[in-house]
């Protein structure tokens, strides 16, 4: 690990209960969602064991690739009105192409701070392609009142 940035090292301090807010493409893949989330917490030094929420707008809510990789990890799913992603502050990394399709500037953002109950992300917007598949990837760190017990199953 000693090639982990300053901002890497930081979110690992951090690590304890954290808010995956995720944006994708319609009808992305299971595998690539999965190896997409994956890759973001190791480039961060994090672990998926970390991770109580996975957060979305509400547009997502059938979205067989997220629901299979929250069932599959046992995490807690929240979904956010364009609205509600919209009027939170934290749109470090706005998309026209977002707003253009769901209203909102920009979705992992403020739904991994919504769902954390944060004021601050530990890592901004990430992006992840593979093929013609794309993910967008933020991390909040729960707000003491927000975090939970460890999901049941959960390895130590």
């Amino acid at each position: 690990m000693s090639g982990m940035n300053a901002t890497s090292r930081q979110a690992r301090e951090a690590a304890q209960h954290l808010a995956l807010g995720v944006g994708c493409k319609r009808g992305i893949s299971e595998p690539c969602f999965e190896r997409g989330v994956l890759a973001v917490l190791e480039q961060h030094g994090l672990t998926l064991h970390d991770v109580v929420v996975l957060a979305s707008i509400d547009s997502k809510v059938s979205e067989p690739a997220m629901l299979a990789f929250a069932a599959k990890h046992r995490l807690e799913l929240r979904f956010f009105s364009a609205a509600e992603l919209k009027a939170r502050a934290g749109h470090a990394n706005p998309s026209e192409l977002v707003n253009a399709h769901v209203a909102t500037p920009s979705v992992s953002e403020p739904a991994a701070l919504l769902a954390a109950g944060a004021a601050t992300l530990l890592v901004a917007k990430t992006v992840y392609t593979e093929a013609s598949h794309a993910l967008t990837v933020a991390i909040a760190s729960m707000a003491a009142t927000c975090a939970r017990a460890p999901r049941p199953g959960a390895e130590s």
